[in-house]
């Protein structure tokens, strides 16, 4: 494992997300009370504004959460924090969410958040690739999948394989690295 520590969300990302959230909320709630608009127009930006404020609601949980990484697992302190043990570890979900259309990642640069989720039963704690530290945290998940034997759906393996977590053993079998 590497150097265990104090993980925090990216203060830029986290920046830009209380942005997002205060634009939208405020052009959605905005029209309603300044100009005179159909009531379902109406309804229908105070639902959407509603959402950018769940958005930014969420957007603090995660700046007042802390994560710490140890050789004993991971631990969210916070608002709605949770302990994953690595010796409990029941499973790992590695997935990837893309913000553009298939046709202009291959033209540009690829767009998108990898989100991995560490299961203690019922327990989880839930992360985003703009964690700082996020490599350590997907790499020492791993390791702890290889050695307990977890079973790994297709997604996560492909996801794993495309961060440099899983190469072709002679056999051609994917094997966690």
């Amino acid at each position: 494992m590497k150097t265990p520590g104090v993980l925090r969300y990216d203060t830029r990302s986290i920046a830009a997300d209380y942005a997002r959230a205060m634009f939208g909320a405020v052009a959605c709630f905005a029209p309603p009370v300044l100009v005179d608009v159909a009531a379902v127009l109406a309804w229908i930006l105070v639902a959407v504004g509603a959402l950018f404020v769940a958005f930014g609601l969420r957007t603090m949980l995660r700046h007042l959460t802390v994560y710490e990484l140890s050789p004993e697992g991971m631990k969210a302190t916070g608002p709605l924090g949770v302990t994953v043990s690595w010796e409990d570890l029941t499973a790992i979900n590695l997935a990837y969410f893309q913000t553009r259309p298939r046709r202009k990642i291959i033209a540009r640069s690829p767009g998108g958040w990898m989100e991995l989720t560490l299961r203690e039963g019922r327990k989880a704690v839930k992360i985003d690739s703009s964690l700082e530290g996020f490599d350590d945290v997907v790499g020492e998940a791993a390791r702890v999948a290889r050695e307990r034997g977890l079973t790994l759906n297709p997604v996560t393996l492909a996801n794993l394989a495309a961060m440099g977590f899983v190469h072709t053993s002679q056999d051609g079998e994917e094997v966690l690295s």
